[in-house]
């Protein structure tokens, strides 16, 4: 019996482990952070026109991880943060 738990345990912690994986990878996917160009352009003028702090973060996601730009995106997580954002503060320091 005592085996029988030992084993289901474990496989519920596999199972576990597997599926935080599995849920990473999908987050950390280009796709999920893709932006068509006309997106992009709204999102920077939503930006410049109305102070937009989720846009500002969002294009910094967009050329973090889809770009690989690093520049473009601490210009933009930067703009986040003058707007009061403090999770781009904190993605500008890591």
């Amino acid at each position: 019996m005592r085996k029988k738990i030992i084993l289901i345990t474990s496989w519920l912690f596999v199972i576990f482990l597997l599926f935080i994986v599995l849920n990473i990878r999908v987050l950390t996917t280009p796709k999920v952070f893709d932006l068509k160009e006309k997106e992009r352009i709204a999102l920077e003028r939503r930006v410049e026109s109305c102070h937009d702090i989720e846009a500002a973060y969002r294009l910094a996601e967009y050329y973090l991880y889809t770009e690989s730009d690093r520049k473009s995106a601490v210009f933009w997580y930067k703009k986040a943060v003058e707007l009061g954002d403090e999770n781009a503060a904190h993605n500008i320091r890591g």
